[in-house]
């Protein structure tokens, strides 16, 4: 048994090639590339079980799944029989690998980064020396690029990101020496970045710089010829204004140096002190990902100015403090950090930033003008906090980056400045943990609750469970950093559960009785009030209506809903109040969110915005209806999907409202959704909502409405439930449902909806066993269907008849129909239905011995299903027959993880007769394995789920699963098969879910 305290026996080097040595002595059986790029894949991704059918699919993403999973099995063995005491390193299941994390093993890779971060930590200490051993460890451990001779897709992105750390690291590392003054060692690291990327004029800079400090004018003379030899041999280009002027100024350098005649030192200006940012009173967390990226923002000779934008309380002013902390030596003058909130106009601006770098301005110059002349001839980084309210003086930063050459400026402002030499680095929240990580006290958001909340009570204790409850307040907040604090502040006097309720209730419960606070930061109300008061009259009528949206809008319904048009929606990403999701879509902070709502619902314009919200989301429905009841389009069902919080919250607010016309607008609304929810597999919520609607339909008398629309809403209603039903915990009860509504649309002379509730109960009722009804109810649709000329529902009609003709078992007839069924409807364009007639034909290839056949149809099935509909039903139907298949040739591993995989969807989909499907599967292939009692006990499961459900087997199955059954019961005996079966019916479904998903040994 492996001990965690065990020194690494295996030491695993990815960087510069590949190499892996057994205690000390390499394992050359590792030469194959495939073999290689199995084991790295690993080692990356080893924090989590990795499942089979991804790794295959990563390894060979031009091959059929079935091949790519036999080609993993195969390598698998190699590496088993390859990697000595494997099983320590490795962990297998059926469905997963993982390389095993605690494993006693070292790779480069992870101590590379470790080494890096650690000196990163130094340097945020100032302790350089540590800091230059950890970086030169780091550097002389990256070899080079991470398996420089493989070419996967997954593998370039890592290696580019390991580049750039080295990169970087190699960058700190010269930074440090050449301030520690060990000018010698700088310039070798130096030349072997240069080496790396010769096209990277910063490293042209920095050995010039170097070289100047040494008092060599000739190298900096040969460094600048051989940076514009390379450029213009590589790029035909010259060296960038920024290069040319760096190089005239190294060389004006060397006058300064002892080798040059010094005036005497009367001549000389007293030393300017060197300016330092003042510190944080309360400590730093987190952010490191942030600091390293505006480090090499501010290392880039191109970023003059650089401005962190960012809600109110996001964090912007704690993190420039603590990059100008980390740049104070970078800089020869420092680092200046100049706080503007309590200036009230720009026309002190020019002053507030001359006190905040020590210079004494006289009282009859211009000051901007004095200001310049200051800052002319200094190398300084200066930081300037919180400018949102003060963009009318935005061109003074502009005259500085034109008169002050070797000064950066950063900026935090909730507004970006839009001056034509700004850079924006957009921040947002601190990671959000997931609650279930073992390391979830090292997550940031979790520290700072943590930290703040001890401040507030030094005797807070810990306990586990408190966990969950801290977790919900960070993603409450989405991560910001002074929500936290607020909210952590309150565990003076609330536990953390009733913290994260009071949130829930009222922001205005967030705040602080700190004096020390800024006034606009002691409650997030006070944070937000300050942010409105600096909108337009129109942004803030337009941001307290964007309010209404959930999970993000386009500028469609913004302009619609909100009155939010293009020019308003971009002022308001550019306040940092609105966010720009991707290309397409806009999202409030949720904490801003709440703000603006409470502030709608003052305005006393809530029903009316609510009403025009609901209206547009049913419009947008009312558009995809037509589309959403034919051949299935997995675009429009995606575009659904994208707005579903949206369409709850409008569905909510209108069954609540008490209004009769936003009423009627939600049940419309729900009749066209209850195809989306059944397709996208929400069952429970889908029929929670279409309850609801017929609730409201059988109360008050519905305006607006004539007494038929009533009547096929209803039936339309009937139809969604019976539907979602049927297909998931009770089919005998959805049949009087969909014989009611079908009643309802027979009377209406609805033909459409007619055919497609014959299609839904012939189904349901074939689901029971009742096979002759389910004919004639199918007979019944199939010239109903020709007569309405479409021929999706023609080709429907046929396959179902074809599925139904299996279960009956006559294949004959089945697969004519489904031929049939399929050239009519790959014609439509349904992918949805495609998938349906693969499964069919791939059943009946099954039954007739063809199992190549089968298994390619039933793949191009489960590919559809995969890349194009993403349908999880479809996706459990099409695991369970490809399992079946890969049980007909023998490979009851690759059957058993086909099972296992079709029984957790039907498992999350709550579907019990499917999860019975996966179940019987699973005994057969136990009964195979020879393992007979875990075959009853399972086979037992099913039969209860069958039974819940009122589902029945097909024909053919019930057949042979009597067969199995009697000779397990003639194996085992009587009574001993009796006892598996009572525990196995008895087993609850997770109880029983679980020990499906269990291991065997086959």
């Amino acid at each position: 048994m492996y001990n965690p305290a065990m020194q690494p026996i295996l030491n695993i080097h990815l960087l510069g090639g590949f190499l892996v040595e057994y205690k000390g002595k390499p394992i050359t059986a590792f030469s194959a590339d495939r073999l290689q790029s199995l084991l790295a894949y690993l080692l990356l991704n080893r924090t989590a079980p990795q499942p089979r059918h991804h790794l295959a699919f990563q390894l060979w993403p031009d091959s059929s799944e079935s091949q790519a999973r036999t080609n993993l099995r195969n390598l698998l063995h190699n590496l088993r029989a390859n990697l000595p005491e494997s099983e320590i390193f490795l962990d297998i299941t059926n469905l997963t690998l993982q390389w095993r994390p605690d494993a006693p093993f070292q790779l480069d890779v992870e101590r590379f980064q470790q080494l890096r971060a650690e000196a990163a930590i130094a340097e945020s200490r100032h302790a350089w020396g540590d800091a230059r051993r950890l970086l030169e460890e780091a550097i002389i451990l990256y070899r080079g690029d991470l398996l420089p001779g493989n070419y996967d897709d997954w593998i370039s992105g890592r290696r580019e990101d390991l580049r750039h750390t080295f990169t970087e690291a190699l960058t700190r590392l010269i930074d440090i020496l050449e301030r520690m003054g060990d000018l010698s060692a700088a310039l070798q690291h130096a030349q072997r970045l240069l080496r790396d990327d010769p096209l990277n004029e910063t490293t042209y800079v920095i050995l010039m710089r170097l070289y100047a400090q040494s008092g060599d004018r000739s190298s900096i003379r040969r460094i600048y010829d051989q940076c514009a030899a390379t450029l213009q041999r590589e790029l035909s280009v010259e060296p960038s204004a920024t290069t040319q002027s760096a190089y005239q100024q190294f060389l004006r350098m060397d006058a300064l140096l002892p080798t040059v005649a010094v005036p005497p030192p009367a001549a000389i200006a007293p030393a300017r002190r060197r300016l330092t940012p003042p510190k944080s009173s309360t400590g730093f967390i987190g952010r490191e990902a942030e600091l390293a990226q505006l480090a090499q923002l501010i290392a880039d000779p191109h970023v003059r100015l650089l401005t962190i934008t960012g809600p109110g309380g996001i964090g912007k002013t704690q993190l420039a403090m603590q990059m100008a902390s980390g740049h104070t030596s970078i800089f020869a003058d420092g680092a200046a950090f100049i706080g503007l909130a309590s200036i009230v106009s720009a026309d002190v601006l020019a002053q507030s930033i001359a006190a905040g770098i020590e210079v004494r301005l006289s009282g009859g110059a211009d000051p901007e003008e004095q200001l310049l002349n200051a800052l002319r001839d200094r190398e300084l980084l200066l930081v300037l906090d919180n400018f949102e309210h003060l963009l009318d003086g935005a061109e003074t930063l502009s005259e500085i980056l034109l008169q002050a050459p070797a000064v950066k400026i950063v900026v935090t402002s909730r507004e970006r400045l839009n001056l034509h030499e700004e850079w924006v680095y957009n921040l947002h929240g601190l990671p959000i943990p997931d609650g279930d990580e073992e390391d979830w006290e090292e997550n940031s958001a979790v520290q700072l609750f943590l930290q703040s909340a001890r401040r507030a009570n030094a005797g807070f204790i810990l306990t586990p469970a408190d966990r969950p409850a801290i977790t919900h307040i960070c993603r409450l907040l989405e991560g910001m950093p002074l929500g936290i604090q607020l909210a952590a502040a309150w565990a003076r006097l609330l536990a953390p559960a009733e913290i994260a309720q009071e949130i829930e209730r009222s922001l205005a419960f967030l705040e602080s009785s700190y004096r020390d606070v800024p006034e606009r930061h002691r409650s997030l109300q006070a944070v937000f009030e300050h942010s409105w008061r600096l909108l337009s009259a129109q942004e803030q009528v337009a941001l307290r209506q964007l309010s209404l949206f959930r999970g993000g809008f386009d500028r469609h319904a913004a302009e619609e809903i909100a009155g939010a048009t293009l020019p308003l929606l971009s002022a308001l990403v550019d306040k940092s109040l609105v966010r720009r999701a991707d290309t397409s879509r806009y999202s409030l902070h949720e904490v801003v969110r709440q703000y603006a709502d409470s502030v709608l619902r003052a305005a006393g314009d809530f029903e009316e915005a609510r009403l025009r919200h609901l209206q547009h989301y049913l419009a947008l429905a009312n558009d995809l209806q037509k589309k959403l009841y034919g051949p299935l389009q997995p675009e429009l069902l995606e575009q659904l999907e994208i707005e579903h919080d949206n369409l709850r919250a409008a569905l909510d607010w209108a069954f609540s409202s008490g209004s009769a016309i936003a009423q009627l607008a939600a049940i419309r609304l729900t009749t066209i959704l209850a195809r989306f929810w059944y397709l996208r597999g929400h069952l429970h919520e889908g029929r929670n909502w279409m309850e609801r609607a017929l609730a409201a339909l059988e109360g008050d008398p519905v305006p607006e409405a004539s007494p038929n629309e009533l009547r096929w809403l209803r039936a339309r209603l009937l139809f969604g439930v019976g539907e979602v039903v049927a297909a998931s915990d009770d089919t005998r009860a959805a049949v009087p449902l969909l014989e009611e509504s079908l009643a309802i649309f027979r009377q209406l002379q609805s033909g459409r909806d007619v055919i497609m509730l014959l299609h839904r109960l012939s189904e349901t009722v074939s689901e029971l066993g009742d096979y002759a009804r389910a004919e004639q109810l199918l007979e019944e649709s199939l010239p109903l269907a020709r007569a309405q000329n479409e021929t999706w529902l023609v080709g429907r009609s046929l396959s179902i008849l074809a599925s139904m003709s299996i279960d009956q078992g006559n294949p004959a007839r089945a697969e004519a129909m489904a031929t049939e069924a399929l050239t009519l409807l790959r014609g439509e364009d349904d992918s949805g239905a495609v998938v349906y007639l693969l499964n069919v034909l791939g059943q009946l290839a099954a039954q007739q011995g063809d199992l190549a056949r089968a298994e390619a149809m039933l793949e191009e099935a489960l590919t559809i299903n995969r890349t194009v509909t993403r349908l999880r039903m479809g996706a459990a139907w099409t695991l369970r027959n490809l399992g079946m298949v890969a049980q007909l040739q023998g490979d009851l591993a690759r059957a058993t993880a086909y099972f296992q995989e079709s029984l957790v969807l039907r498992h999350e989909l709550r579907q019990l007769s499917g999860a019975a499907w996966a179940l019987e599967g699973l005994a057969e292939i136990a009964a195979l394995a020879g393992d007979p009692q875990r075959a009853v006990r399972l086979w037992a499961v099913a039969a209860a789920q069958r039974a819940i459900a009122g589902s029945e087997m097909g024909e053919a199955d019930r057949m042979r699963t009597e067969s199995l059954l009697a000779e397990l019961r003639l194996s085992l005996g009587e009574a001993h098969f009796n006892a598996l079966w009572t525990e196995g019916s008895a087993l609850p479904f997770e109880d029983a879910i679980a020990y499906a998903l269990m291991n065997g040994d086959w």
